[in-house]
């Protein structure tokens, strides 16, 4: 209840960010959907605050402290389904900025190793190339009449066009990966296959 409305305040706080942690940690899966949508912008409050106006669950990952928060989000939010839908969503059009922050990646890390594959594949996409991530909205039919998105090796043989600047994007990011040392982080091998 005191933390209602207020989450994304007091998350970015050093020293607070410990209480939403805790609410996510400890309490019951009711209270963790309501901070989760609080933060993703679900139940965002409507008020002149423009100190928190434009901040958002991809910079709550870049600050130091709150990124603790996104961390538990994810890890204790992984068992509900409309939780994963919400940070998915948030995170949408975010990941490559995500991926070469310091902190950042270790938010990416998590997330690609929480989330079932299916929920984080969009996500994943983005990491190739803006373009990518476009044109693999639209789904080829798996055999389940499921959608499903397809490989990068698909869709460079499927574009043959796109895979200059595909292969440029992925270089340039591989790049800023290596100058701030993001070598260790799973998500980042897996570019380099």
């Amino acid at each position: 209840e005191l933390l209602k409305g207020k989450c994304l305040e007091v998350a970015m706080q050093h020293d607070a960010s410990r209480c939403v942690q805790g609410v996510l940690q400890y309490g019951n899966e009711q209270m963790r959907l309501e901070v989760v949508k609080e933060l993703c912008g679900g139940d965002a409050k409507k008020d002149d605050d423009t100190k928190n106006q434009n901040v958002n669950l991809a910079e709550l990952c870049k600050i130091q402290y709150a990124h603790f928060v996104v961390l538990k989000m994810i890890k204790y939010g992984s068992r509900n389904e409309e939780c994963i839908k919400l940070i998915v969503k948030s995170l949408k059009k975010q990941m490559t900025k995500l991926a070469i922050h310091s902190v950042g990646a270790r938010v990416v890390e998590l997330l690609f190793g929480t989330f079932p594959p299916k929920s984080v594949a969009p996500l994943k996409l983005e990491l190739y190339g803006p373009q990518y991530a476009l044109f693999a909205s639209v789904n080829t039919t798996g055999k389940d009449n499921s959608p499903t998105l397809p490989s990068l090796t698909e869709f460079v043989e499927d574009n043959p066009d796109k895979r200059e600047p595909t292969l440029a994007h992925l270089q340039a990011l591989l790049q800023k990966g290596l100058d701030k040392s993001l070598t260790g982080f799973g998500y980042f091998h897996s570019l380099l296959l």
